[in-house]
């Protein structure tokens, strides 16, 4: 006795058009993040070369990248350092998401990722310290946190917060 069985398979078409589209937007925002990055490693060396040739080595061995993902309507990001050694690294999907950060601290290390709607952080590191470190991820809607002044107790902050609207406020002055 013999059993066949015989299998078919029916050919659909699909619509990629939306999958083809989004395909080339991370391909653009890739080329878009890899171009900013070469950018900013010229400028660090250019920079590099001026100080060496103006005899200031201090400035010599500074190290500067900022990365940056943005996907969504309304997303904002204001970053200003005024730091030898600053690695930002920021990542928003959705829309209407604030991100603000001042820090003039020798040495400043930042991954924030914000996956949601209307989240917003702030943050403003003055201190007497030379290294701050802080890692923020907000899963959610109408996420806030805030951090003013940097110390010795304050300086490796990470931070997850899920969920809606709820708000972390750190006050951070003395050391």
């Amino acid at each position: 006795m013999v059993t066949a069985f015989a299998f078919s398979q029916e050919k659909k078409e699909v619509d990629n058009t939306n999958t083809n589209r989004v395909s080339e937007i991370f391909s653009y925002n890739n080329q878009i993040s890899n171009f900013l990055l070469l950018q900013q490693q010229q400028s660090n060396s250019m920079n590099a070369s001026m100080a060496a040739f103006r005899g200031n080595s201090a400035n010599v061995n500074a190290t500067n990248a900022t990365i940056i993902q943005q996907t969504g309507v309304g997303n904002v990001i204001q970053s200003n350092a005024t730091s030898s050694n600053t690695t930002f690294q920021y990542l928003q999907n959705g829309n209407d998401n604030f991100i603000n950060s001042i820090n003039s601290i020798d040495n400043v290390n930042e991954a924030v990722i914000q996956n949601g709607n209307n989240n917003r952080l702030v943050n403003f590191s003055f201190g007497n310290i030379n290294e701050a470190n802080l890692n923020i991820i907000q899963n959610g809607n109408n996420l806030t946190f805030e951090k003013f002044g940097t110390n010795s107790i304050t300086n490796n902050l990470q931070f997850t917060q899920q969920g809606a609207n709820k708000t972390i406020t750190v006050l951070s002055f003395n050391n």
